[in-house]
């Protein structure tokens, strides 16, 4: 698509502070919802921080965005969110944490996304009978979901529906590795609320969790599911909606039918619609303007919505079958560690800590549990500790972004700054788009006495934020610095007229 973005901002002081226009090259999301846009820097993807919500017929902040100070054009589209919203995506190994047109094999939800891959299909029909290394048990890649055990069934759908409180991949897994057949927790540990009866806040994409609290699903011995409502090919239109639901409620329910006299259910709806009293629209909690239907089909709807839950955090098993213990724990140290740095939990980070620490033990190379457990050091005062797990995964892979990141901003908080400099200058050669890093790299070159290089930086910062009071500040110290003292004025009133009103 050939359309722009337009954000400007006008101060009564400061005049015109910004007039940004961004081009949008792509959509995500069917539109039902919302939509979230994306921009192309570097042949990489970055989303919007604005989004259009149908329902309300409203611009508003994505979902993850907070008002205030947030990223503005220079949030990554990650691997997790193209999993979910393209058919298919592959990683380059040489840049991870990069997506791109040649990341993506197939912009929109293809067959492939439910009945498996179509090229091996197509060569196990194509096989000669004579073939050698055709193993005996080897069976069509192609699957009908409906044909399927309930577990995998479902898991089709809870790839992208089931996010439980958090999901954790499973060591040597990617978001990208599921394929239809296979179980959900092949590829993640989700965690949840294991007070399955405790009210459950409406989101974005639990879906899953609401229908696995409902006497539909729970009385069903498996058979109740995704596809017993939903036809994955089609959506009924507007008018045939109310027919369409209904029907299916009534192929369970039909010797059963509704204790509420007509005259009362009409009242309601009147096409007299089962999910109007049973499934009715909730307020999406993390999401403006926007509702989805209540998954839990009460039998009496509640008359508010339910709190967040306060219930024990458990990894959420499917039937008898358990992971490993020690991929369990595995899991618990991932979990726990990143809470704990989001949080700055010294007490999550002493829990995690062992439990990574030994999952180490095992696979001494892996990136991600050395990354974590560097955070987790880093919180509980092993500093150096922390600084050299980190740059062991950089001499295996130097453009692993976000630990040149995390390395430059502890750094930083030691007062190290020639390893913080160091590690901005090789962030800022793959992804010059983070505002933030400019500003830290600035800030540096205005203390070590860089006055010329800090303002090259904290320019280009405003040039990708230009709300952001920060590099104001570290320019006044550098115009200062320079013997400019009008110049430096100016951007000390500026920092002081962006800096948000405690």
């Amino acid at each position: 698509m050939n359309r722009c973005l337009w954000y400007s901002l006008t101060d009564p002081v400061l005049g015109q502070v910004y007039d940004q226009r961004v081009k949008i090259e792509f959509v995500i999301g069917s539109g039902k919802v919302g939509r979230t846009y994306l921009h192309v820097q570097k042949d990489c993807f970055f989303v919007s921080p604005i989004a259009w919500y149908p329902q309300g017929a409203k611009w508003d902040l994505s979902l993850g965005y907070r008002p205030g100070r947030h990223p503005r054009f220079e949030r990554k589209a990650t691997q997790l969110c193209l999993t979910c919203h393209t058919d298919r995506v592959v990683v380059d190994e040489e840049y991870p944490e990069r997506f791109n047109l040649k990341s993506i094999q197939g912009a929109a939800i293809s067959c492939e996304r439910c009945h498996g891959p179509g090229r091996d299909h197509i060569a196990f029909h194509d096989r000669s009978p004579n073939q050698v290394n055709i193993a005996a048990d080897t069976i069509d890649p192609i699957v009908n979901p409906i044909k399927l055990d309930s577990e995998r069934r479902e898991s089709i759908c809870w790839q992208c529906h089931f996010s439980a409180d958090d999901r954790v991949l499973r060591y040597g897994r990617t978001h990208a590795d599921f394929r239809p057949g296979m179980t959900f927790d092949e590829i993640w540990v989700p965690f949840v609320r294991n007070d399955v009866d405790a009210p459950i806040p409406v989101e974005p994409v639990n879906h899953v969790e609401q229908i696995l609290v409902s006497q539909c699903y729970r009385r069903s011995d498996g058979r109740f599911g995704c596809l017993s409502c939903h036809d994955a090919h089609s959506l009924p239109s507007p008018k045939e909606k109310d027919r369409f639901y209904r029907a299916k409620c009534l192929a369970c329910h039909i010797d059963r039918g509704c204790s509420e006299p007509i005259e009362l259910r009409t009242q309601s709806s009147e096409s007299d619609s089962c999910v109007e009293c049973h499934m009715p629209p909730q307020r999406l909690d993390r999401l403006s303007h926007t509702s989805q239907t209540d998954h839990r089909i009460l039998r009496k709807p509640m008359p508010k919505q339910g709190t967040a839950r306060k219930s024990e955090l458990a990894i959420f098993h499917f039937g008898d079958r358990q992971l490993p213990q020690i991929e369990q724990d595995l899991a618990w140290g991932l979990y726990l560690g990143k809470e704990a740095e989001s949080k700055r939990n010294v007490n999550q980070a002493r829990l995690a800590e062992p439990k990574l620490a030994s999952a180490l033990k095992s696979v001494p190379d892996d990136d991600e549990i050395q990354e974590v457990l560097g955070g987790c050091e880093a919180l509980l005062g092993q500093t150096n500790r922390a600084k050299d797990r980190w740059r062991q995964i950089l001499e295996r892979h130097p453009n692993a972004e976000r630990v040149l990141l995390r390395l430059a901003v502890f750094s930083t908080e030691q007062n190290d700054l020639t390893t913080a400099r160091n590690a901005l200058i090789q962030y800022l050669q793959i992804n010059p788009w983070n505002s933030d890093a400019q500003a830290r790299l600035a800030a540096i070159f205005a203390y070590e006495g860089q006055f010329e290089a800090a303002i090259q930086s904290a320019t280009l910062a405003l040039e990708v934020n230009p709300s952001d009071p920060f590099p104001h500040n570290v320019l006044a110290q550098a115009y200062q610095g320079l013997g400019k003292r009008e110049e430096a004025k100016k951007h000390v009133m500026w920092a002081q007229r962006l800096t948000p009103a405690k």
